[in-house]
């Protein structure tokens, strides 16, 4: 149960990175 939150957590971390990596290339340009 524990590990299924983790894991969730982090997809969603990796959502957001994402997303905020892309905004930061649209500022870059």
């Amino acid at each position: 149960e524990l590990f299924d939150t983790l894991s969730e957590k982090l997809s969603y971390a990796a959502d957001w990175i994402d997303t905020f990596l892309n905004d930061f290339r649209k500022l870059r340009q």
